[in-house]
Formats: C-alpha cells, sequence, structure tokens
C-alpha cells in the first residue's frame, strides 16, 4: 500500500463545485493500491474563510467514512477595516485562503510525517494558495509532487489582474510550482496545451490529462428530437 499525503482544501461536507474531483480521487485510488490521507480545513472553519458556502454532511458520506481525513482548523482572522481587506486582496498573487491556516497545516503535516510512511503529495487546487505551502514540504520532506489543476491558474480569471505585474508574478510562479512537481494533472487538454505554450521548458512527459467523470444513470436516454414540437 502505497501511503499518500492528499491535500485537499476543498472536500466534503463543503459544498462547492470543486469537492466532487478529490473525492473521486479519493474513493477510486485504493483500488490501486493507494491510501490517500486527506488533509483538508475543518468544517467549524468554514465561516471564517468563505463568506458564503454550501454545507452537506451527506455528501460523500459513504466515501468519507472509510477514508483517513485529518481536519485542520485555522487560526481566528483578524477583523480588516474594508480598505485593509482590499489591500490584501489586491496584493495577493496566490490568493488569501490558506493564510490563517499554514501555521496549523505545518503543524499537522510534520506530526504525520513521523507517523506515517509516506511516500508521494498529491495536491488538488484551486485555491491556488495552496501551492506555495505544498512546494514548501515536498522540498522539506523530499517527497514526489503530484499537481492537480481543476482549473488553469495564470491563464483562468473570473476578474481581471490588478495589473500587468500580477500576471508576470503568476506566470513566474505558475512555471516555478509546474517545474518541481514530479507531474501535472488537469481536467481539460487546453489547459495542458496552455502550459505547453506558456513554460516550453517543462518537459511535456509531465503532464496528464484526467477528465472529471460523470457517474449519473444514463440508462434508457434517448436524445431530443429538435424538430419535434
Amino acid at each position: 500500500m502505497i501511503n499518500v499525503l492528499f491535500i485537499a482544501f476543498e472536500f466534503p461536507p463543503l459544498n462547492r463545485g470543486g469537492v466532487h474531483r478529490p473525492l473521486a480521487f479519493v474513493q477510486y485510488l485504493s483500488k490501486f493500491d493507494i491510501r490517500p490521507i486527506v488533509i483538508t480545513l475543518d468544517p467549524a472553519s468554514f465561516e471564517d474563510v468563505y463568506d458564503t458556502y454550501g454545507y452537506d454532511e451527506l455528501l460523500g458520506k459513504h466515501i468519507r467514512d472509510r477514508s483517513d481525513i485529518i481536519n485542520v482548523k485555522v487560526d481566528k482572522p483578524i477583523k480588516l477595516s474594508a480598505i485593509q481587506n482590499f489591500m490584501a486582496i489586491y496584493f495577493s498573487i496566490h490568493g488569501n485562503e490558506t493564510k490563517y491556516w499554514k501555521n496549523n497545516f505545518y503543524t499537522t503535516i510534520e506530526k504525520l510525517v513521523q507517523q506515517e510512511n509516506l511516500q508521494a503529495i498529491f495536491a488538488t487546487v484551486p485555491p491556488f494558495s495552496v501551492l506555495p505551502l505544498v512546494s514548501k514540504i515536498a522540498k522539506k520532506y523530499q517527497l514526489p509532487l503530484v499537481l492537480d489543476f481543476r482549473d488553469a491558474w495564470s491563464q483562468w480569471r473570473m476578474v481581471p489582474y490588478g495589473s500587468i505585474f500580477h500576471y508576470w508574478k503568476t506566470l513566474e510562479m505558475e512555471k516555478k510550482y509546474l517545474a518541481t512537481a514530479e507531474a501535472v494533472i488537469a481536467t481539460s487538454q487546453q489547459t495542458l496545451c496552455d502550459f505547453k505554450k506558456l513554460y516550453p521548458a517543462i518537459p511535456e512527459t509531465k503532464y496528464h490529462y484526467i477528465p472529471n467523470g460523470y457517474m449519473g444513470n444514463l440508462n434508457n436516454w434517448e436524445p431530443i428530437d429538435s424538430n419535434q414540437e
């Protein structure tokens, strides 16, 4: 059995779009003799990180009940004024989701390394603020790092970059993390094409395509005839 440190900041019972992919990985990795030890945000800290969020205790419960999951709490964040909050967001490159989580995260990992025979680190993003954390522990404990990009980073934005500097710095950091990873997974071929085009010095053999799956029931499904009224 291969013990893998599985970093998924977003994981059930948090109910967001990004939780379903890591949940599926945890469910099926054991079939390949891989034991994921999940490190995730403690549900008690959801309200400290997210302004709004969904919570579903039943989401993936049958998987979570038989999995190794370690919930890590955040330190209580300091309340910032509106202008302080704006400045913190504006000058951030990775995002601020893990700002008050990282100290407890590092402490948890240090204890876990002493207790378990870990052989690799698997990290799924976003949030992209996870990247400097997992890069640091991979280097410190000399463990191969696998990065799973559920979304692209530099080429995927819901709001414009604050400046051209923000974009250049994001490209610089993205290249760094891709280069130090043992393997990089993406949900789309387009994301992998973007990585190859942006960072031609990184070997293409490092990239792997694993799309999001569909686990619903398609029995008796028939296409709709658009000509029928």
